[in-house]
């Protein structure tokens, strides 16, 4: 009888680990990022709404000059990417976010493309 009630501590032990797991690698929600400062001195805010659809992720980038839609999104294990891409007075851009998903944290790159000409920084949300 012990040996059964261990095996079932044991199995339910596991399946709260797994889906602990699970939910570790799903981004669905609500992210914040406080961006580096512009060359005017503004520090944008910037809110991602995420949402994972099997392995597609899907959302929306909020700034202040407006929404624009999330490309190319993919979670592959603990790691997140997606793409943005506006037109703007500097003409078209893409911006590629990648990091790596720990919890309530994405941390790693994101990569800015303008007029043949690529800016790099860290970047690091939070959800809510």
């Amino acid at each position: 009888m012990k040996l059964i009630l261990l095996s079932l501590g044991l199995l339910l032990a596991l399946g709260n680990v797994a889906r602990a797991a699970e939910g570790a690698s799903d981004p669905t929600g609500t992210w914040h990022w406080t961006a580096p400062a512009n060359p005017d001195g503004q520090v944008p805010k910037v809110t991602f709404n995420l949402k994972l659809q099997g392995d597609i992720l899907t959302g929306t980038v909020v700034k202040a000059t407006g929404t624009k839609n999330i490309t190319n999104g993919v979670v592959k294990g603990d790691q997140v990417s997606f793409q943005v891409f506006s037109a703007g007075h500097a003409g078209k851009s893409v911006a590629t976010y990648s990091g790596k998903l720990t919890q309530d944290v994405i941390k790693g790159n994101v990569e800015i493309e303008v007029a043949d000409k690529k800016f790099s920084t860290a970047w690091e949300v939070r959800r809510d």
